[in-house]
């Protein structure tokens, strides 16, 4: 008997089939926006994007490079490092601003410097150094702790650098030779550098968790859609065929099933 006469069904058992297959995809669509709404689940196992060989139990960041890891064996995302990072670069573009006005402003003719425009720098410039760039911190103390440099290494001796010069020149400027002063006998900071490379440094970190959390998404709603069995599959329809599944490769990839079941194309293909 040909294999052939059992990989298309009848037009009955098609049409049925493709509807229930509807219906199922249009239930896991929905299943899926609301598992990917709900917090990750315990005991579920990360890993590194870069390095798989790092695997833990929940959510955190790579000791090697500082990305965020993602759940593994389909898990679901956790978002709370997105949401907690979109709340610090809010409050940080919010403070940056009126920072680099106020440092810029006199090469742009305007005349934004006042007697303690240094003091309002290191004010807008703090919360936004220890607060919004707190967790590039913590990345960096990683980095040295592991001894794996990477790029947050150089993010957090920029910054942190720049910020302490700052504040040394700010609090004790006669520590500073004549040679590192400006024209006006003034020590330069650079509060509104330290803060600038926080905020664009999250621009970069929320681009990067939601792009991260979106192909997450998309590949868990296409594994979704692939069934489990369906009526163009010989082995539910006819049990004594079960043994098929196990042939030999050169068998299998002669009679796909994948390249005549049309429930087993991708979207792409069907």
């Amino acid at each position: 008997m040909a294999p052939e006469k059992h990989l298309s069904p009848k037009g009955g058992d098609a049409q049925g089939g493709c509807c229930a297959h509807g219906h199922h995809t249009a239930a896991i669509h929905h299943a899926g926006k609301a598992n990917h709404a709900q917090p990750a689940k315990e005991g579920v196992r990360y890993t590194c994007p870069m390095h798989p060989e790092i695997v833990q139990i929940g959510p955190g960041s790579c000791p090697k490079c500082g990305m965020a890891l993602v759940p593994m064996e389909g898990g679901v995302e956790d978002d709370s490092e997105l949401r907690d990072l979109t709340r610090r670069l809010w409050v940080s573009v919010v403070l940056s601003a009126p920072l680099l006005f106020i440092a810029m402003a006199p090469m742009l003719g305007f005349a934004a410097q006042f007697k303690y425009s240094r003091y309002v720098e290191l004010l807008l410039a703090t919360p936004v150094v220890w607060w919004g760039g707190w967790p590039f911190f913590r990345k960096f103390w990683l980095s040295l702790k592991n001894r794996s440099p990477n790029m947050y290494t150089l993010i957090g001796l920029g910054v942190g650098l720049a910020y302490v010069y700052s504040v040394v020149a700010v609090a004790a400027p006669g520590l500073f030779p004549p040679e590192l002063r400006m024209h006006g006998g003034e020590v330069g900071t650079y509060f509104e550098a330290a803060a600038i490379i926080v905020t664009l440094v999250s621009v970069g970190e929320v681009m990067q968790l939601r792009a991260m959390g979106q192909t997450s998404h998309a590949i868990r709603q296409l594994l979704a859609l692939a069934p489990a069995s369906c009526a163009c599959d010989p082995a539910s329809r006819f049990p004594s065929m079960a043994p098929w599944s196990k042939a030999p490769r050169t068998w299998t990839s002669r009679w796909s099933l994948a390249s005549r079941c049309p429930c087993r194309r991708g979207p792409a293909t069907a």
